[in-house]
């Protein structure tokens, strides 16, 4: 089984482009979104958990927004555009950005790395999942990340089984 999904993987690898490209800093003037606002854009607040992911800044209301990420998207497999106060999408139709896709997987990749909490790998694995099915849609940095991601996802799962 795990020759499988490793074969699977190098399957799609070998269509990406040949230089992984490691995930950008966070947007600088990403702002602490608001657990109360009445909208919520995604960009920006994947953006501003990415920036405290990447400088280890993991607090409760850091807590909050991952958790709110990594139910949504094992509930409904998708990433809207922007989500209410309940954390409903604002727009059911608005959820085919990649781009949301590729952060939301650097984002639970790096959670799991961060913090050991398997549902954080669990979850990156769905969203790398659905990001194979789309890998044709990806613009060529979307796609070096995406094959960073895979590559990433190898290790950890390997290092895991101690199998690295």
């Amino acid at each position: 089984m795990l020759q499988a999904w490793l074969d699977s993987r190098a399957d799609v690898l070998q269509r990406l482009p040949s230089v992984a490209l490691a995930p950008p800093p966070a947007d600088p003037v990403a702002a602490e979104p608001d657990l109360n606002a009445k909208t919520i854009d995604t960009r920006s607040c994947m953006e501003w958990v990415w920036g405290r992911l990447f400088k280890n800044e993991i607090d409760k209301t850091t807590q909050a927004w991952l958790l709110k990420f990594l139910r949504k998207f094992e509930i409904s497999k998708r990433f809207h555009r922007a989500y209410n106060a309940r954390f409903l999408a604002v727009d059911k139709a608005l959820y085919r950005d990649l781009a949301l896709y590729v952060r939301g997987a650097e984002i639970m990749l790096r959670a799991y790395q961060v913090t050991h909490q398997l549902p954080y790998l669990n979850v990156s694995q769905k969203i790398l999942d659905t990001l194979c099915s789309k890998e044709h849609e990806l613009s060529p940095e979307e796609g070096a990340r995406f094959a960073h991601l895979i590559r990433c996802e190898h290790t950890v799962i390997l290092k895991l089984l101690g199998k690295e």
